[in-house]
């Protein structure tokens, strides 16, 4: 049941939605479930901040799944059902931006544990305890719904030729996103929605990242307790963390102004051929963010590196004695130095092993 009148339209949507779509799925969707399994191993799940990588990208596995029914349907052009353009009318896009914005929001809170071991390492050692990763995902999660239902519920099918359900040969979606209603309620919830998706969770992750970078470069944190080797290691951190952020900043924000500038699709599944083209490269950019995760996994994390290499090639991974030597000398400095009470030393220890896994 094809929608298209514009053959050109169909053309672009099937290069975009069929061709490039179904390439990053491809290569996608097996390296996650690969990623998902290595960070899963004992040695690596039992840093806090591999948990959280580990969440991440089960997040954009889902999200891969997700974004399936928009290659078969061309982005919400051909139907062949009415449980099909139902199921897509009410969460075919709303699902892939649901996990999308829960992938960000693991980022953020790697981010703010990161700001705390930094800046206040007693107040990070209260808080970081068993239990919060479960905690804090619940109420991630349950935050996120609660962001997408207005997607998931003001939605509707709509029948062009012949009758709901079982006789109709041409089916239209009308969603929340994708139709204007010109209702002013209407554009404050997606206006919402798109800044607790996207500018929110950059405002925020850009203001951590700045005072982690301020706290790491300040005079009070060259102390002779903090070794080269550990100051190292917290710069590269830094730096898999900006690489994270900056990705998801580049990435999402083409489709986040596509949809509150240019989604006014009434009465076709397509705009005009520019704001297509845009559209496909949004969407396109988007869906290669999950990839992207994967790939500074594997440039930034060392421990992830080693265990993924050693999984491929079938060796042992090899124990990182320089590493391992260089933590028990700064190790027993610490211990060494004059600090004002067994307190002090635990909570920089604790802030320590924060720092280490996010090994680089």
């Amino acid at each position: 049941m094809d929608f298209y009148e514009d053959g050109e339209m169909h053309t672009l949507h099937w290069i975009f939605y069929r061709v490039m779509y179904s390439i990053i799925i491809t290569i996608t969707i097996p390296l996650q479930a690969l990623t998902a399994y290595i960070l899963n191993k004992p040695e690596l799940k039992k840093n806090p901040v591999n948990r959280y990588f580990l969440l991440m990208i089960l997040s954009d596995f889902a999200m891969s799944i997700c974004i399936i029914p928009s290659i078969v349907s061309l982005n919400g052009c051909v139907f062949w059902s009415y449980s099909f353009a139902f199921y897509f009318a009410h969460f075919g896009w709303s699902l892939e931006t649901l996990y999308q914005m829960l992938s960000v929001y693991i980022l953020l809170w790697i981010s703010l544990d990161r700001f705390m071991a930094a800046w206040n390492i007693p107040l990070f050692s209260r808080v970081y305890k068993d239990g919060v990763i479960l905690k804090r995902m619940v109420a991630t999660f349950i935050f996120c719904v609660f962001s997408h239902l207005q997607k998931f519920i003001c939605a509707e099918v709509k029948c062009l030729e012949g009758d709901l359900p079982s006789n109709c040969t041409k089916f239209k979606i009308r969603d929340s996103v994708h139709y204007e209603d010109n209702s002013a309620l209407t554009k404050v919830f997606m206006t919402l929605h798109e800044i607790s998706l996207t500018w929110f969770p950059v405002i925020v992750l850009a203001l951590l990242n700045a005072g982690l970078a301020i706290k790491l470069y300040s005079k009070n944190n060259q102390t002779a307790i903090t070794s080269d080797y550990r100051r190292e290691k917290e710069n590269k951190a830094i730096i898999n963390l900006l690489c994270f952020s900056l990705t998801y900043i580049f990435l999402s924000t083409p489709i986040s102004w596509y949809i509150i500038y240019f989604h006014d699709l009434e009465g076709t599944c397509y705009g005009k051929w520019n704001d297509e083209v845009f559209r496909g490269v949004a969407n396109t950019f988007e869906i290669a963010q999950s990839l992207m995760h994967i790939l500074y996994l594997y440039l930034l994390n060392k421990k992830f590196r080693m265990t993924i290499i050693s999984f491929l090639v079938k060796t042992e991974p090899a124990e990182d004695s320089t590493q391992a030597s260089q933590e028990k000398r700064e190790h027993d400095t610490t211990t060494d130095t004059k600090l004002s009470s067994q307190q002090s030393i635990r909570s920089n220890i604790s802030s320590a092993r924060w720092h280490s896994s996010l090994d680089c």
